[in-house]
């Protein structure tokens, strides 16, 4: 038994059913509750204690089903002695003392059902007592008071569910678990650096068909040429797949698959089929979807905009139910993958920027999670005091340079709204294709490959063109392969036929690439399989243009389609990556068995290049797609300094490899000779560091083209070149010329070169000049007499800076040469070279003598045998966009080589790294995302680590050598707390009584102090 108290007969008092009253004085009726519980319900009157200072609304528990509940708890009560509890349950009982205990309060008869508990904190034997004579009375209690419960107490979730049963055992009903997977893993896999696709057992070379059966007609050709195909050898097709973006989207686009296996099988039985989804606008969609609608700054509408996330939502769904529908059918049991396009994901450059209500709503996001929805930054970077998170807008679109001098880059504070943008475009475009490629991932479980046409970073040449996040893509595992067509403007025979983006970052990433080979060839429409096909007559049978007229130069012989093919695989093959003979609109461009001669010779000679190692190559050309950003639209500067740079490098014969930024540092980044920095204007902190510990040695030539490290964000970050550089750089005066005057010609260097002359005289706005200290100064600008060639020697490693902007042939080969490097051959022919494989492209008719590094034989596999042995040089004749593809290598180990025995190759060069302990981590970590702002490092550096730079280090003691971790720490402690103390020494010194103080805390003289004074560079000011 219980016995009443004082307290507990004054606090029952307000507890009673009244009818009469209304049900909101509920609310608005104070209670005080003693415990901090919540009170358990009866049926009978609920019993509550008055008090004075009310603190919490505990009253509201659940009254008889006879009376309304609100009145019930707002009628005041009498208070019943604690005897009663026992024989009338129906009354809940409470008590309050001082200091009440909350763990003695929640004992109950039954879990599964709702008892009586008390409120006031008792003995155990009495709590017991009172547990075991209490009648067990179940209650339904009303939704809305668990809630209220719950939301006054933590703890009251916890006792509702040891008390219903029911609620104790409902748990979230469990998803289904996937079906198994019924179709062979697609895999690519890389062995001697060289791609292969594994579907299950069977390895497939990365040679596709691609046809476009838009049309029923375009579908007899696509079939036909299938067949031809098959005929070759190749066995892999790709074919275009539109899927609406509607309810039924996924279902009219498995039709058509359905339809293609069926008919690929029954023309190629060993046919496996590569799917290209592409996004398509259906129906009324405009009007369904308005904020989707991209309006060009030149007044032109486009399709939906990739910021649209509603449009772009229905199309993921519609996407995962495609792929769920050929995975659990036999459909997948000849898929290789899905190749995800939709416009080739970029933005034209006359078009200009997207101005869509979606990419505005899109860029305000992007902008708050860039600067962490912190104001005061974004109006800082962007130079406006009125700008928030929700009124920023997109930057007006300028097509053209302003007239008069300007400066070719953004101001980074004044101008970050453009800088910012351009950014944007291109990390929505990747986050919107990884999202997509994720989603393909784990509908298909991870069996079948996934791939985008994207990151023509070596092509495009404005900023806003959206491939410029190519990075985020290769680091991603759910991209399994790239794919871009070849360059459209150097494309004809005794061009180029360049890549518009760098095959050997993709293969350090182990991703596939495929070449897109979509050449417009006199094959057409109106021609029939047994035409004969022998000149220009058969570019004039077409019947109508082809949409590609005014970027696609057409081939008009047959044998112009056979150099441009032998080209494409001569590159393939010397470069290891896949290729894809396109029909691209479905005119029957591949209609033809003479269109095939390629296909036929890349059989044999594909598994020829996998039994041969892969060396690295002698010049590592690097580009930083992400210092894009802050090239003002309409500037020449991305053009001059990577494109056109990229064909003087092709045609310079060298072995050249093109790598991303961010590639240097991975541990697989090659040990070339001769490192070329194109347009590194912007570095992280990770390639500052990577630089410093892995290329500053080994003899290494790092040459600096035109500028290096100038932004960091939004700052400017010139005053650091000079500790990744090895060279001091500084701007030049406003309006200075360019060009620049050869005025050491006793250097090395100037001997290579030639000439008397770099670069052209004409201005240009900004322009930068070396700070010759310890550096040999080979040119000067001819304007200003500034060092624009300056040479620096570090005894390790060496360092070049060039100031003007367009990079020659001659220059490359004059590099190169001065470093120990080999030129192959200096006819400016393509040439690329990756020991042994050499390719060869004439420019123009006539002999060629290719130089070797050290006595060579050479296999020709055009004539099957070895048609040099052990020579140091080579002469053969070529035609006018004729290709060569020659096997170099010492005769002995090119005999093993043919035999098919495995051999191992060095590189020629000789440079071969050999890490240390600290340089060959367990796992290379991918490169952590900076923001545009920096936030103060709080985290301990140390001093070999440190971002500042010494300024008169002081002679340390050898005692002070072997110091203790503490001691270090404690050192490290004094020099970061020196200039404060310096600070106080000026202010104490008025008073003459800081002499004692400074004499107190200095330190015995037996211990050694390490004294290191800082100086803080620009970027972390």
């Amino acid at each position: 038994m219980l016995e009443p108290e004082a307290q507990p007969t004054k606090r029952r008092r307000r507890k009673a059913a009244a009818p009469s009253e209304p049900a909101p004085t509920e609310a608005v009726q104070p209670a005080i509750v003693s415990a901090p519980e919540a009170i358990e319900e009866a049926p009978a009157t609920p019993v509550s204690e008055p008090e004075m200072q009310p603190t919490k609304r505990r009253r509201r528990k659940a009254a008889a089903p006879s009376e309304p509940t609100s009145t019930e708890a707002a009628q005041p009560a009498t208070v019943s002695p604690p005897e009663t509890i026992e024989q009338a349950p129906e009354t809940p009982q409470s008590g309050a003392e001082a200091h009440p205990s909350k763990r003695r309060r929640r004992k109950k008869t039954e879990p599964a059902v709702k008892t009586l508990a008390s409120q006031e904190t008792q003995p155990a034997d009495e709590a017991a007592t009172l547990v075991e004579t209490a009648p067990i009375i179940p209650i339904e209690e009303p939704k809305p008071k668990s809630r209220r419960t719950r939301r006054r107490k933590k703890s009251a979730p916890e006792a509702t569910y040891a008390v219903d049963g029911a609620a104790a055992t409902v748990a979230e009903p469990e998803l289904p678990p996937p079906p198994p997977i019924r179709h062979p893993q697609v895999r690519v896999r890389f062995h001697n650096g060289v791609p292969t696709i594994h579907f299950g057992e069977r390895v497939f070379q990365p040679h596709f068909f691609f046809g476009n059966p838009h049309t029923p007609e375009a579908a007899v050709r696509v079939q036909q040429q299938m067949q031809l195909a098959a005929e070759a050898g190749i066995h892999l097709y790709s074919l275009l797949i539109p899927l609406p973006v509607r309810e039924t989207g996924a279902i009219e686009a498995f039709d058509q698959i359905r339809y293609w296996t069926a008919l690929a099988r029954e023309t190629d039985p060993e046919a496996h089929i590569l799917w290209r989804i592409a996004f398509a606008p259906v129906g009324k969609w405009q009007a369904e979807y308005p904020e989707a609608v991209i309006r060009f700054a030149d007044g032109s509408v486009g399709g939906p905009s990739i910021c649209a996330d509603r449009w772009w939502q229905v199309a993921k769904e519609q996407l995962v139910a495609l792929i769920h529908l050929v995975e659990q059918e036999d459909e997948g049991g000849a898929t290789l993958g899905y190749h995800l396009d939709y416009g080739e994901w970029f933005l034209s450059e006359s078009g200009g920027y997207d101005t869509s209500e979606a990419a505005l709503q899109a860029f305000r996001e992007w902008l708050r999670r860039q600067y962490k929805h912190d104001t005061v930054v974004l109006r800082a970077c962007w130079f406006n005091g009125e700008v928030t998170f929700s009124t920023a807008t997109l930057p007006p679109f300028q097509p053209t340079l302003p007239h008069g001098r300007v400066n070719h880059f953004y101001h980074p504070r004044r101008e970050g709204r453009w800088i910012d943008y351009h950014r944007f475009l291109s990390d929505i475009t990747a986050r919107r294709v990884l999202g997509l490629a994720q989603a393909v991932k784990e509908a298909c479980q991870g069996r079948a490959l996934v791939g985008v046409p994207y990151g023509y970073v070596l092509e495009w040449k404005h900023p806003h063109a959206g491939h410029f996040a190519l990075a985020q893509l290769l680091r991603s595992p759910y991209i399994d392969f790239l794919s871009a067509p070849l360059s459209y403007r150097t494309r004809l025979p005794g061009e180029l036929g360049a890549v518009p983006l760098p095959v050997d970052s993709v293969n350090l990433h182990r991703k596939l690439f495929l070449s897109e080979e979509d050449y417009r060839t006199p094959f057409g429409k109106a021609m029939r399989l047994t035409d004969p096909s022998t000149g220009h007559h058969l570019a004039s049978v077409q019947a109508e243009a082809t949409p590609d007229d005014d970027y696609n130069p057409p081939l008009h012989s047959v044998q112009a389609v056979q150099q441009v093919h032998r080209r494409s695989l001569a590159q393939s093959l010397t470069l290891a990556h896949g290729e894809m003979w396109m029909d691209l609109w479905g005119e029957g461009w591949l209609a033809h068995p003479d269109a095939w001669n390629a296909a036929r010779l890349a059989q044999p000679l594909w598994s020829l290049r996998e039994r041969t190692p892969k060396t690295p190559p002698e010049v590592a050309v690097v580009v930083d797609p992400e210092s894009t950003r802050y090239v003002r639209t309409g500037s020449p500067l991305i053009d001059q300094m990577v494109v056109q740079a990229r064909e003087a490098l092709l045609r310079s014969g060298a072995s050249v490899g093109f790598y991303l930024l961010e590639d240097i540092t991975q541990q697989e980044f090659p040990p070339s000779r001769v490192v070329i920095f194109l347009n590194a204007w912007r570095m992280s902190r990770a390639a500052h560091e990577a630089i410093r510990k892995r290329l500053q040695r080994d003899s290494r030539v790092l040459v600096w083209l035109y500028a290096s490290t100038l932004f960091h964000g939004h700052r400017e970050a010139l005053a650091n070149a000079r500790e990744t550089l090895g060279v001091a750089i500084a701007r030049q005066p406003w309006a200075s010329m360019q060009g620049t005057q050869i005025v050491n010609k006793a250097h090395p260097l100037a001997r290579f070169l030639k000439t008397d002359k770099i670069g052209m005289v004409e201005p240009w706005e900004p322009s930068f000049y070396a700070i010759a200290e310890g550096c040999d100064v080979v040119g000067e600008y001819i304007d200003t007499g500034l060092p624009s060639l300056a040479v620096c020697d570090h005894k390790t490693w060496k360092a070049v800076f060039l100031g003007e902007r367009r990079l020659t042939t001659e220059l490359v080969r004059s590099l190169v040469r001065w470093a120990g490097g080999h030129i192959w051959l200096d006819t400016n022919d393509l040439v690329q070279a990756h020991y042994p494989w050499l390719h060869l492209h004439a420019r123009k008719g006539g002999m060629r003598t290719l130089q070797f590094p050290l006595p060579l034989s050479v296999y020709d596999p055009n004539e099957g045998e070895i048609v040099a042995e052990s020579v140091m040089e080579h002469a053969l004749y070529l035609q006018e966009g004729e290709s060569r593809l020659l096997l170099t290598a010492p005769h002995e180990q090119l005999l093993k080589l043919l035999q098919g025995e495995p051999i191992q190759l060095e590189p020629y060069f000789q440079l071969i790294e050999t890490p240390t302990e600290q340089d060959t981590p367990q796992e290379t970590l991918e490169p952590a995302a900076e923001p545009d702002w920096e936030e103060p490092v709080l985290e301990p550096i140390s001093p070999e680590h440190s971002p500042f730079e010494p300024i008169e280090p002081e002679v340390i003691a050898e005692e002070a050598l072997e110091v203790e971790p503490s001691a270090t720490r404690a050192s490290v402690e004094n020099v970061a707390a020196e200039p404060r103390a310096r600070r106080r020494g000026h202010n104490q010194r008025r008073k003459k009584t800081a002499r004692p103080a400074k004499q107190a805390n200095t330190p015995p003289a037996e211990k050694p102090i390490i004294a290191v004074q800082w100086r803080r560079t620009s970027e972390d000011s």
